[in-house]
């Protein structure tokens, strides 16, 4: 569960642009957001574009990424490649090899549960709003216990 900061206008597809985050992911505390234009370590070569929308789908293919304390990064992401579309996470954690095809055990790829609402916008001509992250859901509970590595087949990528 966390929190998003966006800015205050959304594109022409409804997306938000995230500045800021806090929160927990699986007992960690939430540390930084990954710059847009840049993947998580381990998850090269899929860049971050932290967008968010409250429209159905909320994350774009790209998602966004965050850094937590006991520097893990975790990326989450809407998954239209899929057979059922949905959301997954990718969780890496050191050591980190460079590339997708290179996850550890200590990786994953993860359905997720994610949703997000505008809960308060602290002065009306600053942010828009602050987003609640609602839960990289029960599933993501159990990324530490269940890795599972990427196949080429679960990881294309649909722009």
């Amino acid at each position: 569960m966390g929190t998003f900061t966006t800015n205050n206008i959304s594109d022409d597809l409804g997306f938000y642009q995230i500045l800021g985050i806090s929160g927990i992911c699986n007992g960690e505390t939430i540390t930084s957001l990954q710059p847009v234009g840049t993947p998580i370590p381990g998850n090269e070569p899929f860049n971050v574009d932290n967008l968010i929308s409250l429209n159905s789908q909320q994350l774009t293919g790209d998602g966004f990424g965050y850094s937590t304390s006991q520097g893990n990064y975790a990326s989450p992401f809407f998954a239209s490649f899929s057979p059922t579309p949905g959301y997954l996470e990718i969780f890496s954690a050191p050591p980190f090899i460079p590339g997708f095809e290179n996850l550890g055990t200590e990786d994953s790829e993860l359905p997720i549960t994610f949703f997000a609402t505008i809960v308060s916008v602290p002065e009306p001509t600053s942010t828009l709003s602050l987003l609640t992250l609602g839960a990289l859901g029960a599933t993501s509970v159990f990324k530490r216990k269940q890795s599972s590595k990427f196949t080429a087949k679960k990881l294309k990528k649909v722009l």
